[in-house]
């Protein structure tokens, strides 16, 4: 869990001071910063001299649609004019926040407790009136989450974070909208929890790495949360990057208070991004390397381990309804994916597969005709009576499509484009035009491999080698490819020959 989440509430982050800064601009900064996310911030300030008490200040949402709200409390807080321009913002080392949320319908709220604390944490506001810098660290940061209580149900939970410590740094500048730029960096953290709900208890704990994060929120003013698309299109957006460090833990699940499986995981670095606006969301992610072992006695009466090398994911769909077409983009890719030999023996006792980590590759793009507002409630809800769906493909450029397992690869690209007003041509799907070709080397080879461990008979591996043979032309030693084209006719090509 990241320990951002619990930074923010505290001290909203940095830079030099440039202009007298006084408590109140602090806590006006504050409280617009909850403002424009759609929150309140209330407490009582006492003004002392140079300095404002905060006391019995409290978090308030309402929830939309359903009705109710969710409150947390924070500790007092004292804003001190430090005499340079600049304000300090001190929290008690130790202290406990409550959250509560109503549950429409149910009698009761959804309760819990966050005690916090922390050793030689600092926090300093600068800037001016409305454009406010918050610099904050800490030593360490231990943080408990318990005492959970839910309405109808004996259920436990209990979250522990052991931090060593954080640098922080976020900008809040109001003006036509608001925008928050933070730049975070947690540092090694150990994490552990328990959930408990009678008949099952899972004990998750896990140690990871440095976690550095930079990110960037635009609010606009008087957001609707049933229908985002107006803030979209005035501004609304959120940016945001990760770089984190290796990471290992340990899962374990006990059914009526017997173990029934545990696991283990270990990870190297990763990096991610995320981002959404008027253009539409996206993301991406990049992991070294992964390590797993899992030990389940109602699946397998020995452990189950594997492996991989990077792990890349790439997306990109629109938001926003629009006349013209949008680009799109998805990809995933898995490199040197393996499994032990333990696993392999059950099916493969002979050794007769080729054993190599096995890579996969998706990469897709191409064009929308996207008719949807997809944050507005009531156009999401309307597709459950539509007829016709808002969304169809206009374009599809197949960039990477591959497998390599078992000694053989097989590899895809090539590119359509969509005619939607000719549903006709080929029934049911708007009318396609383009040329993909497919290629493959170690296939037979595969199928010979299958045979000799016993997994398919020879008779059924018939079938697979004449349809090769109809459909693939021959251009190396155990190399096949395909081309596959469809024109503007409809008529769909096999390597020169029409098949309709």
């Amino acid at each position: 869990m990241k320990l951002t989440r619990f930074v923010l509430p505290l001290a909203l982050i940095p830079g030099a001071a440039v202009a007298d800064l006084t408590p109140q601009d602090v806590w006006d900064n504050m409280s617009a910063a909850y403002a424009a996310g759609g929150m309140t911030l209330e407490g009582n300030p006492e003004d002392t001299g140079n300095a404002l008490a905060i006391n019995d200040a409290v978090i308030r949402v309402t929830y939309p649609i359903v009705g109710g709200s969710a409150t947390m409390t924070l500790p007092t807080m004292t804003l001190t004019d430090l005499g340079d321009g600049t304000v300090g913002i001190e929290t008690p080392a130790t202290y406990v926040m409550e959250m509560a949320a109503e549950i429409p319908g149910e009698d009761g709220l959804v309760s819990a407790n966050i005690a916090i604390a922390q050793t030689g944490a600092t926090s300093v506001a600068s800037g001016d009136p409305g454009d406010v810098t918050y610099t904050s660290s800490a030593e360490t940061m231990d943080l408990l989450v318990n005492d959970l209580t839910v309405p109808g149900e004996e259920v436990s939970f209990e979250m522990e974070i052991d931090s060593e410590g954080y640098v922080s740094t976020t900008r809040v500048t109001e003006g036509d909208n608001l925008t928050v730029v933070s730049d975070i960096t947690n540092n090694d953290a150990k994490t552990r929890f328990i959930l408990d709900a009678g008949f099952m208890k899972q004990e998750n704990t896990n140690n990871s790495g440095i976690l550095q994060t930079r990110s960037t929120i635009v609010l606009p003013p008087d957001m609707n949360i049933l229908d985002l698309t107006p803030a979209l299109m005035a501004g609304l957006s959120f940016t945001g990057t990760s770089n984190s460090g290796p990471s290992n833990g340990t899962t374990l699940t006990y059914i009526d208070g017997e173990l029934s499986s545990e696991q283990s995981q270990n990870a190297g670095d990763a990096a991610a991004s995320f981002s959404i606006d008027a253009n539409g969301i996206g993301g991406g992610i990049l992991a070294e390397w992964f390590e797993f072992t899992v030990m389940d006695q109602t699946v397998m009466p020995f452990p189950i381990s594997g492996s991989g090398g990077n792990v890349t994911a790439d997306f990109q769909i629109p938001l926003v309804a629009s006349d013209t077409p949008q680009d799109f983009k998805y990809a995933f890719g898995i490199k040197e994916l393996a499994i032990d030999e333990g696993l392999w023996g059950m099916f493969d006792p002979g050794n007769a597969l080729d054993r190599s980590p096995a890579d996969l590759t998706l990469d897709l793009s191409g064009s929308l005709n996207w008719g949807l507002n997809v944050l507005n409630i009531q156009e999401l809800m309307a597709l459950e009576t539509a007829d016709t769906s808002p969304i169809t493909i206009n374009s599809l450029s197949i960039n990477d499509l591959g497998l390599a397992a078992l000694g053989a690869t097989a590899k895809a690209v090539g590119a359509f484009t969509f005619d939607n007003s000719d549903m006709e041509t080929i029934p049911g799907m708007p009318r396609p035009e383009g040329t993909a070709t497919v290629s493959a080397t170690g296939i037979n080879a595969a199928i010979d491999q299958l045979i000799a461990a016993g997994l398919i008979p020879e008779e059924e591996a018939m079938m697979p080698r004449m349809m090769m043979g109809m459909f693939a032309r021959v251009v190396g030693d155990d190399a096949l490819e395909t081309v596959v084209e469809v024109n503007p006719e409809g008529h769909v090509i096999v390597n020169g020959q029409r098949m309709r």
